[in-house]
């Protein structure tokens, strides 16, 4: 058993806040349970300090006989399940009156009886005020040492369905996992999200990155589609996260593609396929809402429920009928240092990035041996040049690399514009701060005619047309085409190095067959390379990361082939930390095993962190183009 912790209170911003050794928790709503008049004399006769006691309440049969083995077994599979229970909270064991005697144990835990009128309560940790008996679920404060959050939010007691801004810019609340259990109706009972601050969270305001923005207009009324759709399924909504100024991207300080920089799974759903209800419009054209998870699973789980009824999904064909079209996209021979990072390399020519290349290399072979197909590689801009629509100019960066531009600026400049004219009414005159980026690319929206826009939205649609016929064409509905291309190399971006240059990448993007496309576009971490960083001196490691794509709608199926992935260990559970990998091994040096069947190629594993918040499931939910 453990001995009492220390314990001491304070109040932040409001909250009742409890220390128990390095830990902090934030005492919730009083639970409506209470000990017995008994045990709460007795709490009182054994304790002397603090205002509140730490305790667990056990899980019990009526038949369970408590003893120190029993307290043990508990404690270990405590310690496996949640992050926020410790054996901190094993100086007191709270027992209903109707439990058998606790036999042998620690002359330093307090065993307490709860009052018999009480409802049974989950097990967990719990807090019991000294003075009045009663017993308070908890929270345990994560710090945000990233800055990663705007703020924590917490349920508002007397408005079901509502959240309130619990503390702006400090700990993250976390409730503990053992209070929830996941159920048919609540798949999602306990898995913890958070979303980006232009996603509307009913209570609170929507800042989109900017603190005008956010002190000019008032609380959601209601929460967003998505987020509701979460909370359904039953999870935990801890806070909200930064993100750039009205969604618009901005590099080195924010990826255009953070999951693959990030190391974790991240999902572009097909366009429309989720709700963009109480999302910040970016562009009706492109939005679409997705998540970072550390798992395929869970992203494939999130990404279902987020996929509303309204819409309407393809038929999805079983997997035992399924025939696969793996499609190997390779840059032009000799290609510039700018077209190295948009394919993989060219036969017989060196790469851009050979360790990261390499790792690409062993799971593109895994993803053959998983879909029992070889890939068919090609080059996207020849393919181009020799089947465009006609009319369409023979380069991909002369058809597509302004649409992005055109379709977001234009789309945004009546929205950021009232957001001014708002502003300025309620601060005499004055404007916001907005970021110089934005304002840049608010002035090339200002300077789109009505028909350059509509030119941009009819260019979009030939080159989805295009995708759909000649790309990712199939040559009957059991086939389903995948594409799959390198999403980073584990090439170092400084944040102390803002590079001078267009406002926008006018080029042709390899997200542009997502974005333009309307496919659903994946990316799953699949390793990590070493490099000498500048800033600590020493050697650390970046993400290596894969995008898979597919035509628009299969995405029921690329989860499935990722599930697939996952089960058969190619693919592994994102942790926390400085490494992707929790021994350290690259995917090459994993070999052999995977099934115990001779003629079955041997499979790997490989896995990838963030450090963000070591108690999130669903890491957060995003708005992205």
């Amino acid at each position: 058993m453990a001995q009492r912790p220390i314990t001491f209170t304070t109040e932040i911003s409001s909250t009742v806040t409890v220390a128990l050794g390095s830990d902090f928790y934030s005492v919730q709503s009083d639970t409506g349970i209470s000990l017995a008049r008994f045990s709460h004399d007795q709490l009182l006769e054994a304790t002397s300090d603090g205002n509140y006691v730490p305790a667990t309440i056990l899980p019990y049969q009526d038949s369970t006989i408590v003893t120190d083995e029993y307290v043990e077994a508990i404690a270990r599979d405590f310690e496996e399940r949640d992050d926020v229970w410790s054996r901190s909270f094993l100086s007191a064991l709270i027992l209903p009156t109707t439990l058998q005697g606790f036999t042998g144990g620690d002359n330093d835990v307090l065993l307490l009886r709860l009052n018999p009128a009480v409802v049974r309560p989950q097990p967990g940790p719990y807090l019991i005020h000294r003075l009045t008996g009663c017993i308070s679920a908890v929270a345990k404060l994560y710090q945000d040492p990233y800055g990663a959050f705007v703020c924590s939010v917490a349920k508002r007691l007397n408005a079901p369905g509502s959240f309130e801004t619990v503390m702006l810019r400090g700990p993250i609340k976390v409730p503990s996992r053992l209070f929830y259990t996941p159920s048919h109706d609540k798949p999602l009972a306990g898995f913890r999200f958070a979303v980006k601050d232009v996603i509307d969270i009913a209570g609170c305001k929507t800042g989109c990155g900017n603190e005008g923005y956010r002190n000019v207009y008032p609380e959601a009324s209601r929460n967003a589609t998505v987020v509701q759709q979460l909370l359904d399924a039953g999870a935990i909504l801890v806070g909200k996260t930064k993100t750039t100024q009205f969604g618009e991207g901005s590099d080195p300080t924010d990826c255009r593609a953070p999951a693959g920089v990030n190391g974790v799974y991240g999902s572009r759903p097909s366009t429309s396929f989720t709700s963009s209800y109480g999302v910040f419009p970016v562009s009706a054209q492109l939005d679409t809402v997705g998540v970072f998870t550390r798992s395929a699973a869970l992203m494939g789980r999130v990404g279902s429920i987020m996929m509303s009824q309204a819409y309407s999904l393809p038929q999805h064909v079983p997997l035992s009928r399924r025939r696969y079209k793996l499609l190997y996209p390779v840059r032009t021979s000799g290609a510039s240092a700018s077209q190295m990072l948009r394919w993989f390399p060219y036969p017989g020519e060196p790469g851009i990035a050979p360790e990261a290349e390499a790792e690409m290399e062993v799971a593109v072979c895994m993803l053959e041996s998983h879909l029992g197909c070889s890939r068919e590689t090609f080059n996207l801009d020849d393919l181009w040049e020799k089947t465009r629509p006609a009319g369409e100019p023979a380069s991909l960066d002369e058809a597509t690399g302004k649409l992005y531009s055109i379709l977001t600026t234009y789309s945004q400049v009546d929205v950021i514009s009232k957001f001014l004219a708002d502003f300025r009414l309620t601060n005499g005159g004055r404007l916001p701060f907005i970021d110089p980026i934005v304002l840049a690319r608010q002035q090339f929206g200002r300077q789109q005619t009505r028909e350059a826009f509509l030119a941009a939205v009819r260019a979009k649609s030939v080159f989805a047309q295009w995708i759909r016929d000649v790309l990712l064409a199939v040559d009957d509905a059991r086939t389903t085409p995948i594409l799959v291309f390198p999403q980073s190399f584990g090439l170092p971006s400084y944040r102390d190095i803002h590079l001078d240059g267009p406002i926008f990448w006018d080029k042709f993007s390899v997200y542009a067959i997502g974005y333009l496309g309307g496919c659903p576009d994946y990316t799953v971490p699949i390793g990590e390379v070493p490099y000498e960083s500048r800033i600590t001196g020493q050697q650390e490691y970046l993400p290596v990361s894969l995008s898979i794509v597919s035509r628009p709608g299969q995405d029921l199926t690329l989860f499935d082939i990722l599930n697939g992935l996952e089960d058969r260990g190619v693919l592994r559970e994102v942790g926390t930390g400085p490494r992707l990998f929790n021994n350290g091994s690259p995917l090459s040096n994993q070999i052999p095993r995977l099934t115990d069947d001779a003629d079955t190629i041997d499979l790997i594993k490989g896995e990838a962190s963030v450090d963000v918040l070591d108690g999130s499931d669903v890491l957060e939910i995003k708005a992205q183009a």
